[in-house]
């Protein structure tokens, strides 16, 4: 996920780069926000894993306010969980800034990472040791499939029209011959293709692909109703290394409060 493939490479804390400054206001097609829209509080569960359900982890996800989602992955073999929290820009509809813990054994939190959108939203930046990591942002909404898709999740439910299409930038993280960096992968169309029942639930299928997945996208599954949330994606580009594909399946929700959500966290990290 993102920030978590780059704390592999021990980033460190991003300084703000935001000044205490409005940003600039930015057209985005596609979306429209209506304020109370977000069921603070709802937990989903998912498991992650490729296509054919190898190499399977735990993802809960909460939407801890109005602009701000916590993402906790574990793994049955890992000491530890990570806990990724999301900053949400809803006049853009994308993520304004991440940070990344590691939930020890004790059940406290260190940062690991941090990455922010600068004041004019045209660059997202952290820093890896003494390497400063930093792309350009060409558009909005964009979103992040190295995050699970978790902000496009939430911003699922803000689609203008359910059953047309839309634009999104990805931007992830890459390993290259330069090392890592961060990388405005390309635009991926979302376009809906017809109803179908997925895990028991009435849904909304759609197509999602384009040079952002590297044109190996695939099929993304939307609850109909109340709550349009994400009840699965099947998408032929892995989203990280050791990974071959990309699977997420929905396996249920709850509502929580702050301090059940809490409890929740810090007893993973004491496995």
């Amino acid at each position: 996920m993102l920030i978590r493939c780059l704390a592999l490479a021990s980033l460190v804390c991003l300084q703000d780069p935001r000044p205490a400054v409005p940003a600039p206001a930015v057209q985005v097609h596609g979306f429209t926000y209506r304020s109370g829209a977000l069921p603070v509080g709802r937990v989903y569960h998912y498991r992650k894993s490729n296509l054919d359900g190898s190499h399977a982890s735990e993802i809960d996800l909460c939407v801890a306010g109005e602009t701000r989602l916590e993402s906790l992955k574990h793994h049955p073999e890992d000491a530890h969980a990570t806990l990724v929290t999301a900053e949400l820009d809803w006049e853009v509809f994308s993520v304004r800034r991440f940070t990344n813990h590691r939930v020890g054994a004790d059940g406290a939190r260190t940062l690991m990472a941090e990455l922010a959108v600068s004041a004019d939203r045209r660059k997202l930046g952290g820093k890896a040791g003494e390497l400063t990591l930093e792309c350009e942002l060409p558009g909005f909404p964009w979103h992040s499939y190295d995050f699970d898709l978790s902000s496009l999740n939430l911003a699922l439910r803000f689609l203008s029209e359910p059953e047309g299409e839309c634009e999104l930038e990805i931007v992830d993280p890459v390993q290259d011959e330069q090392g890592p960096r961060l990388a405005a992968r390309g635009k991926v169309t979302l376009a809906y293709e017809e109803d179908e029942e997925r895990n028991g639930l009435a849904c909304r299928r759609y197509l999602l692909d384009g040079p952002g997945l590297e044109h190996r996208g695939g099929a993304l599954w939307v609850a109909k109703g109340d709550d349009p949330f994400l009840v699965a994606y099947e998408i032929d580009l892995p989203d990280e290394p050791g990974m071959q594909s990309g699977r997420l399946e929905w396996l249920g929700s709850e509502t929580l409060t702050a301090e059940q959500w809490a409890a929740r966290v810090g007893a993973l990290g004491k496995r």
